[in-house]
This record gives C-alpha cells, structure tokens and sequence, in this order.
C-alpha cells in the first residue's frame, strides 16, 4: 500500500462510523490472513471475512458508544431531573 492509499484509507475511516465500511477496510489490508491459534492447522472457515468483521466492528463500536454514554450526565426530558450516570 503506498502512503497515498494508506492517507486515502485513513481519510475514509476516520470520517466514518458504520462497521461496514470499517470491515471493508480491514479485509482489504489482511486479505487471505487467517483467525486462530498459532501451531493449530486451519481451516477454511478460519479465514477473516468480511461478515464476521462487520459483527465485531459494530459490536466494538457499540461499547464504545455506550461506555462514553455512560460520562455523560443523565436528564430527564420529561421531569427535566438530571444526574451523572454511574
């Protein structure tokens, strides 16, 4: 990948939030890797896809979101009661 594509990269993931185009990505630079335990023989099923990226991307990105949620002061719109949640 030369510096170009690499800053082309970059550009695209840091403006984004969708576990897809993060997949993406991921794929494109560990095309043909494969996911397991070293000195375990591999199977096909053991390849990096993008399926399985997209869960675990939006299942990071998820907690991500949600533990900075978590800072954040709570307020009731209906009672307008707020407090940090904790």
């Amino acid at each position: 990948m030369t510096d170009e594509e690499r800053q082309e990269m970059e550009k695209r993931l840091y403006s984004s939030n969708d576990a897809a185009v993060w997949a993406e990505a991921f794929c494109e630079l560990f095309d043909g890797y494969r996911i397991g335990v070293e000195g375990v023989e591999y199977l096909d099923r053991d390849r990096v896809d993008q399926g399985t990226m997209i869960g675990w991307f939006a299942n990071a990105m998820e907690t991500a979101a949600f533990f900075e949620r978590q800072k954040r002061p709570y307020v009731s719109h209906d009672t307008g009661w707020s407090e940090h949640a904790s």
